[in-house]
């Protein structure tokens, strides 16, 4: 089991879903770590439960397959109306759907839920690529602790 493998395992058992207000939270005696890296991933956002959720996505992914090459939600599918939701819970989501448009407009996209679909993706590849990086970084100080350890 690689280190990222490990720590996303272990982070990921730290969210949990509250039923009653039915969004992502941290559990109680959630290690600095892991606090840090869902901060991290919220890139200077406020707390966001569709980012919870995203960090949550990334975490389950990376726990099964850590590699290199893994595109991020490849099993995870959001419908229209779950894309409705995401883009309309926050007034800079629709900066997503501004960059899609501007980077990857084609006469084919021609449809709100292809555009949200581009939109959203862009914003998970974020996610991924910030959850990574912080699960990278502490295997960095993991590792370091274990050599000054030993």
């Amino acid at each position: 089991m690689t280190t990222i493998l490990r720590l996303a395992t272990i982070a990921k058992n730290y969210l949990r879903r509250d039923v009653h207000r039915n969004i992502v939270v941290l559990a109680d005696g959630t290690p600095e770590w892991v606090i840090s890296l869902c901060k991290d991933a919220h890139s200077g956002m406020s707390a966001d439960d569709w980012r919870y959720e995203l960090i949550e996505d990334v975490l389950n992914a990376l726990s099964e397959d850590d590699s290199d090459d893994q595109t991020p939600y490849a099993h995870t599918l959001y419908d229209c109306n779950d894309r409705l939701k995401w883009v309309s819970s926050r007034t800079d989501r629709s900066g997503y759907c501004d960059d899609v448009m501007s980077e990857k407009w084609t006469p084919a996209l021609i449809n709100i839920d292809r555009l949200l679909a581009l939109a959203m993706q862009t914003e998970m590849q974020e996610v991924f690529d910030l959850v990574r990086e912080a699960l990278a970084e502490q295997a960095e100080r993991s590792s370091r602790r274990l050599v000054a350890v030993g």
